[in-house]
């Protein structure tokens, strides 16, 4: 069976599309083709890496996707974690998943942003296992992957 084609979208600022890749790749494995499209120019977050790595999953080469890729490709799934609704008219026909999580406040310390980071990885995982499961990416390794920290 063809691997499906994921598009998720995002600011690419917190790098959060970026560590929900890391989970859909490590969960679904070759079941799935990610693509992140960023729509504004960021690098890759020190700290997404950073937690990742402490679960054990290398992000630090990943990177964000041109928008203009969206003209010529065709995607079994789209997870947004961008507030704008107009995202989601472009593709009415395809299954589109609206994901939202915490971003730092600019006025908190380095510590405090760290622990978010690692409160939003947890979260991120865990909407990673639920889509592996609900859009059937097979993959013996959910169970294996579920409480690692």
């Amino acid at each position: 069976m063809a691997p499906k084609e994921l598009l998720i979208l995002c600011t690419g600022e917190f790098s959060y599309g970026h560590i929900l890749s890391g989970y859909l790749t490590f969960y679904a494995g070759n079941q799935i083709n990610i693509t992140i499209v960023a729509t504004e120019n960021h690098h890759l977050h020190p700290l997404a890496i950073q937690v990742m790595k402490e679960d054990g999953i290398d992000i630090s080469g990943y990177k964000s996707t041109d928008v203009s890729i969206l003209n010529n490709r065709r995607f079994s799934l789209i997870a947004s974690l961008l507030d704008d609704p107009k995202w989601q008219s472009l593709w009415s026909d395809i299954p589109f998943i609206q994901m939202n999580f915490t971003t730092p406040d600019q006025s908190t310390s380095y510590e405090e942003v760290l622990e978010l980071y690692r409160e939003m990885r947890e979260t991120i995982k865990t909407a990673a296992i639920e889509l592996v499961g609900e859009y059937a990416f097979p993959s013996s390794q959910v169970d294996n992957r579920q409480n690692v920290s």
